[in-house]
């Protein structure tokens, strides 16, 4: 018996290309109306189509990175200023290392930016989310109501804040 062994594909984190847009679109879409569709109004859900995501994704295009798993892309993040704005990744995809690989992408672009502190935030009702920053010791530095965002429901979102490396660096070099 002749045994093959086909190996898994390794997982890669790379830059957005110009012909992966649709596919990132793709993706954002799929995850975003899988964690809000029995949070938010169907109207709020209606207005974000795979247009809206491809158009939001084309206007970060330069600080968005992938996750894949061979040529199926598996998760994605933005950054903007020294915030992480975007960190998703495809249900089937999740406890498997993505969102902590493309999280430390995002974060090393903030670093090199020279920024002494990292931001991400969330809704309160995304445990899954709120889990995850809260396992990696982001810590929760504010609240803020979305007022009317879920008709007849109290939502907040979260802001999460973290020492980027330089600054972790410093702070164990600074004399005590």
């Amino acid at each position: 018996m002749n045994d093959v062994v086909t190996p898994f594909p390794q997982r890669q984190v790379r830059p957005l290309a110009n012909d992966e847009l649709s596919q990132a679109a793709e993706l954002l879409h799929r995850c975003w109306h899988d964690t809000y569709r029995r949070q938010l109004p169907s109207r709020l859900l209606s207005e974000r189509t795979l247009d809206y995501w491809t158009d939001y994704l084309e206007q970060r295009r330069e600080r968005c990175w992938l996750s894949w798993v061979g040529s199926r892309p598996a998760g994605l993040a933005t950054v903007s200023t020294n915030c992480v704005d975007d960190l998703w990744v495809l249900r089937r995809y999740r406890r498997r290392g993505h969102g902590r690989a493309l999280l430390q992408v995002a974060l090393e672009h903030i670093d090199a930016r020279g920024f002494d502190f990292a931001q991400a935030g969330c809704e309160d009702f995304n445990e899954e989310a709120t889990a995850f920053f809260s396992h990696l010791d982001w810590q929760v530095i504010g609240r803020e109501p979305l007022l009317g965002l879920v008709p007849g429901r109290q939502v907040e979102a979260l802001v999460f804040s973290r020492p980027t490396r330089k600054s972790a660096e410093q702070a164990q070099s600074a004399p005590a």
